[in-house]
């Protein structure tokens, strides 16, 4: 009797094992198709964000130039303004009426700052000046923005830098 039943039982699991296995097949070729997709989606994305990341630190850096351009513009009106030997100067003719000035010429030496490094294909592109006297103080706004460009890749920066005479 007990043989019988030990007989009995192994086929029955030989008969669950082969129906098992008849309903397996295929399954693992579905299983490797989703994950070759999403690993495919995955690489993807990350190509994605690797193109845009460094096209953003590519902006960036044209961004710093033009700013430094900018900077370089500000930098030399104020020491046109304050020089080292001498009184402070006004920004252009005063009109006598306002008794303001401004001056909105931008001097040869800065539409290229080919010579300077990391300026190569920058400018200051806008460069102006203007003042006006309050209780014999002068106040003077100077703006100034820079300009780089790389290829198709082009920044603008404009600063803006107040001063009084002493």
């Amino acid at each position: 009797m007990y043989l019988r039943y030990g007989a009995k039982n192994s086929q029955t699991s030989v008969f669950t094992l082969n129906n098992t296995k008849a309903k397996q097949q295929g399954s693992s070729l579905v299983l490797a198709i989703f994950v070759l997709v999403v690993m495919l989606l995955l690489g993807t994305a990350l190509v994605r964000m690797l193109a845009t990341s460094s096209q953003s630190v590519a902006y960036e850096v044209l961004g710093t130039r033009a700013y430094q351009a900018a900077n370089i513009g500000a930098q030399q009106r104020l020491s046109m303004i304050f020089p080292v030997l001498g009184s402070a100067q006004r920004c252009g003719v005063p009109d006598p009426v306002t008794n303001r000035s401004s001056d909105n010429t931008v001097p040869n030496v800065l539409n290229t700052l080919g010579n300077v490094n990391g300026l190569k294909s920058c400018q200051v592109s806008a460069l102006s000046c203007s003042d006006f006297v309050v209780d014999g103080t002068t106040y003077y706004r100077i703006t100034a923005s820079g300009q780089c460009t790389a290829g198709e890749v082009q920044t603008l920066r404009t600063i803006e830098v107040e001063a009084r005479s002493l």
